[in-house]
């Protein structure tokens, strides 16, 4: 029903397209091109992903990796986030169960390169394996110990980006809350 603009709340170019998705699956269902245009640009946090979590001194963006693709992802979005406000980088990994974290050989298909130049934290209790890659990728690495949200208060006081595995993402949500 014509051609309108796709704002959307949530950060980084997957977003985009996940909303362009979004919008023809509900033109598909019966909903308006426009109204559901507006009603996904009102979204602003997936399961405690990208909104904002007050925390102490900090205000914290988590986004979830769990494999290569969405690594790269994340990483290209946080790159993009912390040149607009300069936000600290904390990237977590952890092993938990059947979350996943076991396997950490898929960090060296993502372009942690792409990190080259900025300080990055590195934690949770894969986060060893974390550091290493991010070191080969010339990333000024700094260890942030096995708890993230400890990693995260360590930071300056400000914005935070995370990017965290399944296991890591679920214990800091479980600690900071899964609203905005």
């Amino acid at each position: 029903d014509g051609s309108y603009p796709l704002p959307s709340a949530l950060p980084g170019h997957a977003a985009g397209v996940n909303a362009v998705f979004a919008v023809a699956a509900a033109v598909q269902m019966g909903v308006g091109g426009q109204v559901a245009a507006q009603r996904i640009a009102e979204v602003e946090n997936v399961d405690g992903r990208y909104a904002p979590h007050r925390f102490g001194e900090h205000t914290i963006r988590v986004l979830l990796a769990k494999n290569p693709a969405s690594w790269t992802e994340s990483i290209a979005t946080v790159r993009q986030l912390a040149a607009e406000d300069g936000s600290s980088i904390v990237l977590a990994m952890a092993g938990r169960g059947n979350g996943g974290g076991q396997d950490t050989a898929m960090l060296w298909d993502a372009p942690f390169e792409r990190l080259a130049g900025r300080t990055v934290t590195a934690a949770g209790s894969r986060g060893d394996e974390l550091a290493l890659r991010l070191a080969a990728a010339g990333v000024d690495v700094r260890r942030g110990g096995d708890d993230v949200v400890a990693a995260i208060s360590a930071q300056t006081p400000g914005p935070v980006d995370l990017i965290a595995n399944w296991p890591a993402f679920n214990a800091v949500l479980d600690r900071i809350g899964r609203g905005a």
